[in-house]
């Protein structure tokens, strides 16, 4: 019942999610452009942004897979989906108790930790489907449109290490949610920790220390070549993720609405 009526709700939150990520694949298809002004870009990026550089190398080789491989994941499993999961777990506890609706929600023959999976089962689905499903369809729009290749394991692999990814990200706001009893607390607590660790990736000296350091270029870049799952971060991402959700379903079970 929980999951049905989530979908319910949730439809265009996802087809504008699917959207988003489409039209993200569709800067892969700039790279006949980026090949053609590559001295002019490497130039452009500062010294100290050492590992944007080796990227940019990478790509300046004529590999066609790491282009499209960190524009579509880096961007996608990074900035697109950590949104996307954000927004769905404002839709949760917190939005019921915002609206009052929250006892009625208890008040069914339903266990809260039913209630809880219900909402979670539904949206790691949506969130890792629309992942996989633009992922499955780039080698063939490349292939059509700019007639370049890519094979696809290796962009299955950095599928399923950034749905890892997004699912913490999802873990994260939804332990948000079950704390706080306003939607803004949530987004402005969530949404503050993935901005905050994004601005930190960037600095040499604090990088190892974010939370996208699991999610990181160099991650996707070794993936889409070939390289296997990292599982160091894999396992880190699935371990994070499911103890917050542990987190939640505890907290939510034991607190009194």
């Amino acid at each position: 019942m929980i999951a049905r009526r989530t979908l319910r709700d949730d439809w265009w939150k996802v087809a504008a999610y699917t959207a988003i990520l489409a039209l993200n694949m569709a800067t892969v298809l700039a790279f006949p452009t980026f090949e053609s002004n590559y001295t002019m870009i490497m130039n452009l990026v500062p010294d100290f942004m050492s590992f944007l550089k080796r990227a940019l190398e990478n790509m300046g080789q004529g590999k066609f897979s790491v282009f499209a491989g960190i524009n579509h994941f880096f961007k996608g499993a990074n900035i697109i989906g950590p949104a996307a999961a954000i927004i769905l777990a404002l839709g949760t506890v917190v939005r019921e108790q915002e609206v009052g609706t929250i006892g009625l929600l208890l008040s069914r023959p339903i266990s809260r930790t039913r209630i809880l999976l219900g909402f979670i089962s539904v949206h790691l689905l949506e969130l890792t489907l629309p992942l996989l499903l633009v992922t499955l369809f780039l080698p063939f729009t490349a292939q059509v449109l700019i007639d370049r290749e890519l094979q696809l394991m290796p962009f299955l692999l950095a599928t399923l290490h950034g749905s890892a990814f997004i699912c913490m990200i999802y873990g994260i706001a939804l332990l948000c949610a079950v704390l706080f009893n306003e939607q803004i607390k949530v987004a402005a607590v969530a949404g503050g920790i993935c901005i905050l660790s994004f601005m930190l990736y960037f600095i040499d000296a604090t990088r190892p220390f974010t939370v996208y350091n699991l999610s990181s270029m160099e991650i996707y870049l070794q993936l889409v070549q070939g390289d296997p799952l990292p599982l160091a971060a894999f396992s880190s991402c699935l371990g994070i993720g499911a103890a917050c959700l542990t987190a939640a379903t505890l907290i939510f079970h034991r607190t009194d609405y």
